[in-house]
């Protein structure tokens, strides 16, 4: 038994709430057509509105103790 035809006799056994609950599902994912953003996008959009004062005290090190600044776990 193939992959899809594994997921057709699950998905048949489901109520029919279910079933659209999956349908839905599925239209989200064959209707992703967002390109994949670049790192500089996502910097841009999560830290594009601090000033230079705030990015100024942003750790040097954040990536390298990143389990310290977010966990509080001993620095590396």
């Amino acid at each position: 038994m193939n992959l899809e035809t594994a997921i057709q006799e699950k998905v048949h056994t489901l109520p029919v709430e279910q079933q659209a609950e999956v349908m839905e599902f599925v239209e989200k994912l064959s209707d992703k057509k967002t390109p994949i953003k670049k790192l500089h996008e996502l910097i841009e959009k999560h830290f594009g509105d601090l000033s230079p004062e705030e990015l100024a005290e942003l750790p040097e090190d954040g990536s390298y103790n990143l389990d310290h600044y977010t966990y509080g776990s001993p620095k590396k």
